[in-house]
């Protein structure tokens, strides 16, 4: 829990701990990312909460893969930006509102 790993010198892989599984997940997604867009593997993505911060105003739906190669740069640049500028600061998650 709370590990990210990164290539260290010549490949090997580097564990870092004291991350918040937050920064986990961010982590998680952008490695499935690079992944999905190597294998041109169409994939789509939904925040469960409406975007806050500086992403207030952005669809919580968005997707990798699903038109041209040529836009898979500007896709990445997107889930990055969504990643790294969403906030944690709602007090529940919108599902709860379905039990």
């Amino acid at each position: 829990d709370s590990h990210i790993g990164h290539s260290g010198k010549y490949g090997a892989i580097k564990q870092m701990s004291n991350f918040s599984r937050w920064d986990e997940l961010q982590e998680a997604m952008s490695f499935n990312c690079k992944l999905a867009s190597k294998c041109w593997v169409p994939t789509k993505y939904w925040f469960l909460n409406e975007p806050t911060g500086s992403t207030a105003g952005f669809s919580k739906k968005f997707s990798l893969c699903w038109s041209s190669p040529k836009n898979v740069p500007s896709e990445m640049n997107h889930i990055k930006h969504m990643m790294k500028s969403a906030t944690l600061d709602q007090c529940r998650c919108e599902l709860t509102s379905r039990i």
